[in-house]
């Protein structure tokens, strides 16, 4: 038997998943990508998204979609966005300075990332950004 691939596997329930592995190491999985902004403040959902993990790179595409249009409602106000090493990428840090958002992101070891450093990293904010996040895992978790 061949190696499994997304053009040669496909599930007969739901044929738009796709076999996504999420770490080095792990199995493939036939599944969608799911994408949720939590307010920090009071851990309510803000939004969702289902995605193909592999057609949509979720930190630069679904992540930052979902900001833009949280941002664009009327009365809204971002002002932090904790995230995941996943995040921690120049384009993503990028634009939620362009939009005056501070990117709270998990930092690499190593890894430098223009406008993420320790006047970010230092404030109680992002620590409190660090914790809060969490609650984005337990939400994917009990959604299966």
């Amino acid at each position: 038997m061949g190696k499994a691939r997304n053009d040669t596997h496909q599930s007969t329930t739901d044929p738009q998943s796709a076999l996504y592995r999420k770490a080095i190491g792990q199995a493939s999985k036939l599944c969608f990508g799911t994408q949720v902004l939590i307010k920090n403040r009071d851990g309510l959902c803000a939004a969702i998204t289902v995605h193909k993990p592999i057609a949509q790179d979720e930190p630069t595409v679904v992540a930052l979609t979902q900001v833009d249009e949280h941002r664009k409602l009327q009365g809204a106000r971002i002002a932090t966005v904790g995230a995941d090493k996943a995040y921690y990428q120049k384009k993503f840090v990028a634009r939620c300075r362009q939009w005056s958002i501070s990117p709270h992101a998990a930092c690499k070891e190593a890894i430098a990332v223009n406008g993420l450093d320790g006047r970010t990293t230092r404030q109680g904010s992002y620590r409190t950004s660090q914790r809060i996040r969490k609650r984005v895992e337990e939400m994917k978790s009990l959604a299966g």
